[in-house]
Order: structure tokens, then sequence, then C-alpha cells
């Protein structure tokens, strides 16, 4: 029951002194008692007392960075294409105190879509008649749907001022 509650204590203390930009995962933290001394004298009650040292070992990392080398590795291996969402999931954590190092594993699903380079396609379609805008428009790569209008109603060309130009993708 000491054990439990000191180790419980010392998981409390740590872990109100990490960040919270470190993650921690079930698993990569080993608890070990360290020294054990029992007093065997025992007072009118029945009680004695026990002294113990014990060392609690946590291994963090920051997720964020994580999260980068896994967007890069994805991105790498599907050029043109950008992470636009993902859900990254943890199992249970292997930890090697002596060496430091942590080990688990995570499944990290992306969502992809095609890079577009909005500056390009401004100038692109610059000037250019409302039919040729839907041609630039829908000759994209990767293109699901999309909305083409330009304003007022009556106007039938896009301006050559890029600043008049918007372009939003979702």
């Amino acid at each position: 029951k000491i054990s439990d509650t000191l180790q419980s204590a010392l998981k409390t203390t740590l872990n109100s002194q990490i960040s919270n930009d470190f993650k921690i995962l079930e698993g990569a933290s080993v608890f070990s008692i360290l020294k054990q001394q029992n007093n065997e004298t025992v007072d009118k009650d029945g009680n004695f007392s026990i002294m113990m040292d014990s060392q609690l070992v946590i291994i963090a990392f920051r997720e964020a960075d994580l999260i980068d080398i896994l967007k890069q590795k994805a991105e790498a291996a599907t050029p043109n294409y950008a992470v636009k969402s993902y859900d990254l999931q943890y199992g249970i954590a292997r930890i090697d105190t002596a060496a430091g190092r942590l080990s688990f594993p995570a499944t990290f699903n992306a969502v992809l879509s095609y890079k577009i380079d909005v500056d390009a396609l401004k100038k692109q379609v610059a000037g250019q008649p409302d039919v040729e805008l839907k041609k630039a428009i829908f000759s994209l790569p990767g293109l699901d749907t999309a909305n083409v209008s330009l304003w007022p109603f009556w106007v039938k060309t896009v301006p050559n001022n890029l600043n008049k130009i918007n372009i939003t993708v979702d």
C-alpha cells in the first residue's frame, strides 16, 4: 500500500511539472523502490513505520514534433499533396530507462489535398473570359468540387488586377 501511495504521489508531482506540450503515454514510466527500511518497533496501538526511497522515471516527448515529422513523411511520399487533416492514435509504450529510449506503435491516418499555387492560378486566369476561368479551375488535378463566380453578375471576364481576384481553397 505504501508503494502504491508513493508511486501515485510521484506521478502526480511529476505530471504537474511537465509542460502540456509534452505527451506521456501509458507504459512510458518505470517506478522502482531504491531502499526500504522497516522499523520493527511497534507502538501500543500496533503501528510501526516503514521508510522508503523510490524513483519514478518518465519519458515524454513533444507531440507537435512527432506530428510534424509524420506530416513531412506523408507529404514526401505523395509530392504535390499536403496534409489537410489527420488522426493520430498511440499504442502502449515500452520504455528502456538504461538507454533513455521510448518506443511505441502509432497509427497516423491523414487526409491529403492537392497543393494549389493560388498566386500562379491568379496570374493564369487574370483577364480571361469566364469560360477560360472555368476550364482552368476544372482542369486542376485532384479537384473534387468548385464554385466559380464573377461579381457583379454581368461581369464576364476575370479582372486583370490580381488583388481583385479571390480564390479560396478548402
